[in-house]
């Protein structure tokens, strides 16, 4: 631990944090100001005098930025208090030196004047129906973030995502808020696991998907119980949930994620293991398997409507053939894409991919090849559709390119 970083000698501020999970200062380091938080006490584990709380916030974080979110910048290191060392992470104070009041969404959810509720509640329903109805910020764009946010935690294991601890940062000089780094990700990654738990869940896979499948759970409840992560995401239920998936799941990177744990200081082989281990279990088990379910549901849905590849290919390019009457091929494409596989974003992915299987069967790889179809075989499906009676009628000259 020599060669790593000392926090102890830096000057402290009296600056102060709220939170409850373990006790924090404010420190100054390279002249900037950073939040020191040290390992809470162990209150679940009896074998386990603090938890890794630090390590967790640390790895927590880094993870989360991998996957695209913007998050607070940690380093671990050492404080040295009456002799005792302990392993603590600093987090760099994204207020800039109090240009921003950070405002966790609890206060946020304060604003909504007419509600029966409080801005500490976790009941899904009545954090959704907060982010509906304030005027901080356009609510869908608040949603997204909030299920991106969730899947995010699911894969990390956070337990402890409340309204406090996620937030934006107000600036009082413009009156704007924007949305703070992603904090407090203490509670995620098992940290009250000791090294014979790690042991035990990396050799016994009923310890391992006790892990997975039952707990963690989410802090936010869902008509009073708390929610499980895979049976809610993999229930596909919510929309919006869905729509975060398909988002945020092809973003992992269990490479990338696996460099960010064997790189991680302080911890033993076997703690880089468990770690592991578990995130991509996790990927696997609740994100992989709720990711591929929904793709399989997207194609039941076309299934069930009897479309095939092939019916629906010969139904775009018959709209094309249509269009191309009164405007260019690559309009008419265009007004077709948007008609059949642009109008239902729930439905766009597979269908698209049903177009392009449809198109490369008929030796149609870019753009030019679509053309040269179009031009080839427009006048065939005109002829097939006029009656044999009216064909001489047909003027050539009104067909555009």
């Amino acid at each position: 631990m020599s060669d790593l970083i000392d926090f102890s000698n830096c000057e402290k501020t009296k600056k102060n944090y709220e939170g409850a999970n373990g006790s924090k200062i404010c420190i100054k380091y390279n002249g900037e100001l950073y939040m020191l938080k040290f390992p809470p006490a162990s209150t679940r584990n009896k074998e386990l005098s603090y938890t890794n709380g630090t390590v967790s916030e640390y790895i927590g974080c880094h993870i989360l930025e991998s996957l695209g979110f913007e998050t607070q910048k940690t380093i671990l290191g050492i404080y040295n208090n009456d002799e005792k060392k302990k392993i603590v992470v600093a987090c760099k104070d994204f207020t800039e030196n109090n240009k921003y009041a950070i405002q966790p969404f609890s206060s946020l959810k304060n604003t909504i004047i007419d509600s029966g509720h409080n801005g500490t509640g976790t009941e899904l329903s009545e954090v959704l129906d907060a982010i509906d109805r304030q005027d901080s910020f356009e609510p869908v764009y608040l949603k997204n973030y909030f299920w991106d946010l969730f899947i995010g935690d699911a894969l990390i294991g956070n337990w402890d995502r409340h309204n406090g601890n996620w937030a934006s940062l107000y600036d009082s000089k413009t009156d704007t808020v924007r949305l703070a780094p992603i904090y407090d990700c203490g509670s995620s990654m098992y940290p009250s696991a000791d090294i014979e738990t790690m042991k035990s869940v990396l050799s016994d896979r009923e310890q391992l998907l006790f892990r997975v499948y039952e707990i963690p759970t989410s802090a936010l409840k869902l008509n009073g119980n708390k929610i499980n992560y895979f049976k809610f995401i993999s229930s596909l239920e919510n929309e919006d949930c869905n729509n975060a998936l398909k988002r945020i799941y092809p973003r992992i990177n269990i490479e990338k994620i696996n460099h960010i744990i064997d790189n991680t200081p302080f911890i033993s082989e076997i703690q880089k293991d468990f770690f592991k281990k578990i995130v991509s279990t996790r990927k696997e088990l609740i994100l992989e398997y709720s990711y591929n379910k929904l793709l399989q549901r997207n194609q039941n849905i076309d299934v069930d409507n009897n479309l095939t590849y092939e019916s629906f290919g010969k139904e775009y390019l018959n709209k094309v053939y249509e269009y191309a009457n009164q405007m260019s091929i690559k309009e008419a494409a265009k007004k077709a894409h948007d008609e059949l596989v642009n109008i239902n974003p729930f439905e766009k992915e597979v269908k698209q991919k049903m177009l392009n299987k449809y198109l490369n069967s008929l030796g149609i790889n870019n753009n030019t090849d679509f053309s040269e179809y179009v031009k080839n075989n427009r006048q065939k499906s005109i002829d097939k559709r006029i009656p044999q009676k009216n064909q001489n009628r047909v003027e050539p000259d009104r067909l555009r390119d």
